[in-house]
């Protein structure tokens, strides 16, 4: 049952995320507004920061915990 309700959520969740970016990026929608191209500099430096962030956090916990399989390995050090 728990399972069903999470599923139903996520899916909502989904919808209304890209119903959003819908009317937001695409004019030809009624209600909606071309912001789009305008957020391509703050998306492109968002994603710098967050490969930056993510590069940051795999190499301290490579240097400063190990690699312990079990013990000390996070998901980006067994992928690596």
């Amino acid at each position: 049952m728990w399972r069903r309700l999470l599923a139903v959520g996520a899916a909502a969740a989904v919808a209304i995320a890209l119903w959003v970016v819908v009317l937001v990026g695409f004019p030809s929608f009624p209600g909606g507004v071309a912001h789009l191209p305008a957020l391509g500099p703050s998306l492109a430096a968002a994603a710098a920061l967050c490969w930056a962030r993510a590069l940051g956090e795999f190499g301290a916990t490579i240097t400063f915990a190990g690699n312990t399989p079990g013990r000390t390995q996070t998901l980006p050090l067994a992928v690596y």
